[in-house]
């Protein structure tokens, strides 16, 4: 199915998917679990959609379609899809770039197909997207004519723990913890797709200090929308 998916692509001038199995994992979870409880739709009795789906796995992306089918056969499937508007959209979309299939066949004979598509989001350096923001903060402290920020591994590391509690708990407001850091300090907390959307916070910039520490995680969130960046900036005397 992967190969006749990309051969229909390539008929309509449009790049091919790329297999993914973390994806593939998580289709034939849903195809098998289609079976199992005697269900056949993009919703499972759990409330689960294909987004949540692919969440739960960790999956990285910045949008995702599903198309199912319930048939006897492979070609049959693609046939099916091909004459819907609403699945031909999804294996025909240009902004995808990965595929997982997931085939399981019942009982009763019948295949349930699960096709899941992604548009992959772009996972970053960490070391370099800090360097970034450490040296753009600086250039906008220093136009406004405020002290420059030196970065300490010891602050890095607690802005670092701020992250990741923040995407733990899919919660960008979580208490600020500063660890043995002995001055006044605060914590900024970001979540986003873009490093650049940080450099609007005013307070951050005009923040009395010298020292930094730098933290970012990246992953999807439920309420907040998917390929993000939590980031956290630590500001200390």
């Amino acid at each position: 199915m992967f190969a006749i998916t990309n051969a229909q692509r390539r008929e309509h001038k449009l790049p091919p998917l790329l297999r993914s199995q973390p994806i593939a994992v998580a289709a034939r979870k849903h195809s098998l679990d289609m079976s199992k409880r005697g269900f056949f739709g993009h919703i499972n009795p759990d409330g689960s959609n294909v987004a949540r789906r692919l969440n739960n796995a960790g999956i990285w992306y910045v949008s995702c379609a599903e198309n199912v089918a319930k048939t006897l056969s492979i070609i049959n499937a693609h046939k099916g899809f091909m004459e819907s508007k609403g699945h031909r959209d999804n294996m025909l979309d240009r902004s995808f770039t990965h595929i997982g299939i997931g085939v399981y066949r019942g009982s009763d004979g019948f295949l349930c197909i699960t096709q899941n598509y992604i548009q992959a989001a772009d996972t970053i350096n960490v070391d370099s997207a800090a360097k970034f923001i450490e040296k753009k903060l600086n250039r906008k402290r220093v136009y406004r004519s405020r002290s420059y920020l030196r970065r300490q591994a010891t602050i890095d590391s607690i802005a670092t723990r701020h992250s990741l509690k923040m995407l733990k708990s899919q919660n960008p407001r979580i208490a600020q913890d500063f660890g043995n850091i002995n001055a006044s300090a605060s914590a900024f907390h970001f979540v986003t797709p873009r490093l650049n959307d940080i450099f609007g916070d005013a307070k951050m910039i005009r923040y009395r200090g010298t020292r930094m520490g730098i933290g970012i995680a990246q992953g999807s969130s439920r309420k907040y929308g998917n390929g993000l960046l939590w980031i956290t900036i630590i500001i200390a005397e």
